[in-house]
């Protein structure tokens, strides 16, 4: 118990100096703790920006990405792609060398990412480099498709060189994608062995090999056959000289094409509220476009459009009215069609 006068001021120092203490201890801690907190904060900051510009690169890449793509899509409007993507393929046919072919789109499907998905089928019979040439062609395309389900069938027994092509195809036409008339030529190497088309230069994968001809064995003549003894020798007579023909009068070259065979009907296209058919000159390959009521000219045949839809046109020719549908002409050579009516133009009365 502190009872003196010096026990109290003691005891009075002493506690002065431990508040004095605690004072000062609370006094350093005070002004350097927001420095920690700001310290802390800065670190999570530069953690988040870090982590925001990977993100805003991810997103630039994924841009430039979209952008590509969008170039090598289909238009934005499914029914322009859809018309666009059938002439494609039906020209990209008629330049392998296939002809006689069905192309069918079938309903866009909506995707809720990538805009709308269209599905093809084609159907045809052609010769085995034929169809790798078109293989080549389709794969050498920038558009964004892909081949859903392939068939080909030996259709000839096994030997003869002809196949029956189902194609299943989807083409995407995305959201973004431009408004275009025309779509691009596929990229075909210059280099022949890296093309499937080089396999069926000298022989074919896809046919069995030709059955052998039958060996001739030639008679064993004997001398009494012939009349001639065994000791004699006989000098054969020279030949007799011989004039050499005369040389055949030059002909004319045949033309590949006649004019009404010359023009093509590929596809048809919708610019604004005008529809217009999109033909092509077999012989020269140039493009004609054509609305109702003009006309299309090529070398020796002129035709007026009276009508265009979808997948049809129909025109004036000689007084008559002829209506074509996809990949046909004027007057294809006929060719049966799946059990169905020729290939040849349908002229209507």
């Amino acid at each position: 118990m502190i009872n003196s006068p010096r026990e109290k001021i003691l005891a009075s120092l002493a506690a002065v100096a431990v508040a004095v203490a605690l004072l000062l201890e609370s006094g350093v801690e005070l002004p350097l703790q927001p420095f920690a907190d700001l310290d802390t904060a800065i670190t999570e900051a530069t953690s988040q920006a870090d982590e925001h510009q990977r993100q805003i690169n991810r997103l630039l890449h994924d841009l430039h990405a979209l952008e590509e793509a969008a170039g090598r899509s289909l238009p934005a409007d499914p029914g322009r792609a859809s018309a666009l993507y059938q002439a494609w393929l039906v020209q990209q046919l008629n330049n392998s060398g296939i002809e006689a072919a069905t192309v069918n789109p079938s309903i866009p499907i909506t995707d809720e990412f990538l805009g709308h998905r269209i599905p093809f089928s084609i159907e045809c019979d052609a010769s085995a480099a034929a169809i790798a040439t078109f293989l080549d062609r389709f794969s050498g395309s920038p558009l964004l498709h892909r081949i859903t389900n392939l068939q080909i069938v030996n259709s000839s027994n096994g030997f003869d060189d002809n196949h029956r092509l189902a194609v299943s195809i989807e083409a995407l036409a995305l959201p973004t994608a431009p408004e275009v008339d025309a779509l691009p030529e596929p990229i075909v190497s210059s280099d022949p062995a890296a093309s499937l088309a080089s396999l069926f230069e000298n022989h074919t994968l896809l046919t069995l090999p030709q059955p052998p001809e039958p060996a001739v064995i030639a008679e064993n003549t004997s001398p009494a056959d012939t009349g001639t003894p065994p000791d004699a020798t006989t000098t054969p007579d020279p030949p007799a000289p011989t004039e050499p023909d005369p040389p055949e009068p030059p002909q004319p070259p045949t033309p590949k094409y006649s004019p009404a065979q010359s023009l093509q009907f590929i596809g048809s296209i919708l610019s604004g509220e005008t529809r217009r058919a999109w033909f092509v000159d077999r012989r020269s390959g140039d493009e004609h476009f054509a609305a109702v009521s003009e006309d299309v000219s090529v070398p020796e045949l002129t035709v007026e459009v009276l009508a265009v839809t979808d997948d049809s046109v129909t025109v004036l020719y000689r007084t008559k009215r002829v209506r074509l549908r996809l990949g046909q002409t004027i007057a294809l050579p006929a060719a049966p069609f799946r059990g169905k009516q020729n290939l040849s133009a349908n002229q209507e009365n």
